[in-house]
């Protein structure tokens, strides 16, 4: 499945086997409303240990 950061749920972080995030460098940091949606997903993060995840930033 690929969404956009604009329709992903911090939800969905709990269905997927993986996660690959991508985003430019702004001002020296990923973008607005990636950070944003980083942020929302931080009461989910105990629950994906042992997931797998990239953040790649160009």
């Amino acid at each position: 499945m690929l969404k956009s950061i604009c329709e992903a749920r911090p939800q969905d972080l709990l269905e997927a086997d993986g996660i690959i995030m991508g985003s430019p460098m702004h001002y020296g940091t990923i973008t607005a409303p990636l950070k944003k949606s980083l942020d929302e997903t931080v009461k989910y993060h105990s629950s994906l240990e042992g997931s797998y995840g990239d953040l790649t930033i160009l």
